[in-house]
């Protein structure tokens, strides 16, 4: 091979590494947070619950009930805590899915004793918390708290 062609073959592969390793980084950009999530949710030894979660750029959020919180997105890593009025303290973590239209993962309520559940997310960009308002399922405890 011609030195020419190994340079610019080893550039090429360069190029490829650097975008490997930084997608995460890279679809974090694209796959944002903010909007409406409608989210199941389960507390273990509770019923599933819903909710829509509406998650703003300021990195705070709130639910349909009046819940409310702070969230951080770090590529497709997610976090969101809430922070009152009741159900302080729950922990979410999890990740968003290529594609950005889903998202999951753990929760923890680190009260003594800790309760531990999972949730999944579907994120809706046509429905609006301010116009409505879905129910949530019967017997079911509110997000954040149990």
């Amino acid at each position: 091979m011609k030195k020419r062609q190994v340079a610019l073959l080893a550039a090429v592969l360069l190029a490829v590494g650097m975008l490997l390793s930084g997608c995460d980084l890279i679809f974090g950009m694209i796959f944002t947070l903010p909007g409406d999530w409608s989210i199941d949710y389960t507390w273990d030894g509770y019923s599933t619950g819903y909710t829509v979660i509406s998650f703003y750029n300021d990195g705070s959020f709130e639910t349909e009930e009046g819940q409310y919180g702070i969230w951080e997105q770090e590529g497709l890593d997610i976090s969101f805590t809430f922070t009152g009025p009741s159900g302080a303290n729950a922990e979410y973590s999890g990740t968003i899915d290529f594609g950005g239209g889903t998202m999951g993962g753990d929760m923890v309520d680190p009260d003594y004793p800790p309760t531990y559940g999972t949730w999944i997310a579907v994120k809706d960009s046509s429905r609006s918390l301010a116009k409505s308002k879905a129910p949530r399922a019967p017997d079911a405890p509110s997000a954040g708290g149990k």
